[in-house]
């Protein structure tokens, strides 16, 4: 079954924008937005981005999407995609012109069953680097590296995708960083990423989410297997296993450097981008990387994810503020449904997680009896637990690689009490 954003590109096919750009063909659709392939008046081909339906109405997502432009361009680096204009269609909304590129992402390549030796990973490695150190001197966070956005060129030069969730490290970008758009790929964001960490996320989770890709491309697999919510719980509390205990082929050294840019901790990672390039430079020229190479301190037991563990179901309580606040959230994220005519959704609240799938509810009978079920009733936290993390699944069915970034936002204890904020900030984790 097509994905609702997948059917809403299809029936976007053959439309001009601003009587200017044809929509010829889909190149690629994601959480936000699609990319075409369209043709302009006068014969020039090039690729068109275009927020999907109801997200081009939220004047935040349009910041957003928009912010991308100014954020690539402004990197002055060949392995960006270049933004060559932005407009606003009146039925379609708003839209991105970018360059069009010849090639493949790593993505199509691994769906296809190829292989990449040794050194052409450490060549993709490199290029990705020079990108990423780059962005990181000007305080900007990708925060969704993966397979899918790292595309290689018919010249063997590789490009790096979608700025379009970067974070800017500055007080002035905060408020983006907090709607519930989301902010990450469960199979490639870093553990400070999965446990809604959002103030330690910097430049060494792009490094973890490099090696994370990595990763996949030299094991098959990803570094931690499963999906949705189960997958996000693994990255939150597991430490990445080593290739070798794993039986893959890989050579030690590229092993090695792997291995050091997916550290749980962000202090054992490289420190930086042009550290790790500087350990990818030197196996390129076949010597040992002189950071990976060093021995590492052991490591301390991972932290204990806070969610509040569930009492007996006789010493359980109904809190009157948290359930003011659900049914708040639950009123505002209605009448936005309505309005935005959005596929149907459902919410299944799960200890202290709280997880939204969008599905089809006219298509699905299984679909419609999950939305249907009534809430389990809240679980009772105590004085001293740790902070609960609300996480939101856009789809928890789909293959990790292809699945819709995931948001992952915390929610103070402290903000329950306060029923006005704390409905509008839980509104915002749900949509």
């Amino acid at each position: 079954m097509a994905s609702p954003q997948l059917a809403g590109a299809r029936e976007k096919l053959g439309k001009v924008l601003k009587d200017r750009w044809t929509l010829e063909a889909i190149l690629g659709v994601g959480g936000m937005a699609a990319v075409f392939l369209a043709r302009h008046r006068n014969g020039m081909r090039a690729a068109i981005k275009l927020l999907h339906g109801p997200l081009g109405e939220d004047v935040v997502v349009r910041e957003r999407f928009l912010r991308e432009a100014y954020l690539a361009n402004s990197l002055d680096s060949k392995g960006v995609v270049h933004v060559l204009d932005d407009d606003a269609d009146p039925e379609l909304g708003p839209f991105l012109v970018m360059e069009l590129l010849e090639g493949e992402s790593v993505l199509d390549l691994l769906e296809r069953g190829e292989r990449m030796p040794n050194d052409r990973v450490l060549s993709l490695a490199d290029q990705t680097l020079d990108v990423l150190a780059a962005a990181h001197e000007r305080n900007i966070v990708h925060r969704d590296l993966k397979p899918a956005n790292l595309f290689l060129c018919a010249d063997g030069t590789v490009r790096v995708l979608d700025f379009g969730i970067a974070r800017i490290l500055d007080d002035s970008a905060a408020r983006l960083t907090r709607t519930g758009v989301p902010i990450g790929t469960p199979a490639y964001m870093a553990p400070e990423q999965a446990r809604g960490q959002t103030r330690e996320v910097d430049g060494r989770s792009d490094i973890y989410a490099l090696g994370a890709t990595l990763f996949r491309i030299v094991a098959g697999r990803h570094v931690h297997v499963g999906v949705g919510g189960a997958q996000i719980a693994a990255v939150a509390t597991t430490r990445a296993p080593k290739l070798h205990e794993l039986g893959v082929a890989v050579k030690p050294e590229l092993a090695s450097i792997i291995e050091r840019a997916t550290e749980f901790e962000p202090e054992r990672r490289y420190p930086n981008a042009r550290e790790m390039q500087r350990d990818v430079r030197a196996v390129r020229r076949g010597e040992a990387p002189p950071i990976a190479s060093t021995t590492l301190p052991p490591p301390s037991a991972v932290p204990k994810l806070g969610f509040a563990v569930p009492a007996p179901a006789s010493q359980r309580r109904v809190d009157p503020a948290r359930e003011l606040v659900i049914r708040m959230a639950d009123e505002a994220r209605q009448r936005a449904h309505a309005v935005a005519k959005r596929p149907d959704a459902f919410r299944a609240v799960v200890g202290e997680q709280t997880r939204q799938v969008n599905v089809e509810a006219t298509t699905d009978p299984a679909a419609r009896t999950a939305r249907d079920a009534p809430t389990p009733p809240p679980l009772s936290t105590t004085r001293d637990a740790p902070t609960p993390v609300a996480i939101t699944d856009a789809d928890a069915d789909a293959d990790a690689d292809e699945e819709l970034p995931t948001l992952v936002e915390p929610i103070r204890p402290d903000a329950l009490g306060r029923a006005p904020e704390a409905a509008a900030q839980f509104a915002r984790t749900l949509d």
